[in-house]
């Protein structure tokens, strides 16, 4: 796999997990506690993959 597809990779779920903590809020204030819960495990998850894709890849770049 070409560097650049496995950056675009890596980044892709550190730019999902950051959506995801900015509307953690509203999604708190807006759809309760349930819908937010599942809005932080989910980007639990995206940090986990995120990582473990990092090291397979051996892709580091600044934003993630």
């Amino acid at each position: 796999m070409e560097e650049k597809r496995k950056l675009i990779i890596v980044n892709f779920f550190t730019a999902l997990r950051a959506a995801g903590i900015l509307a953690l809020v509203p999604v708190f204030i807006n759809m309760g506690g349930v819908a937010a819960a599942v809005l932080a495990t989910t980007c639990y998850l995206t940090d986990f993959i995120d990582g473990f894709l990092a090291r397979k890849l051996h892709a580091s770049t600044f934003f993630g």
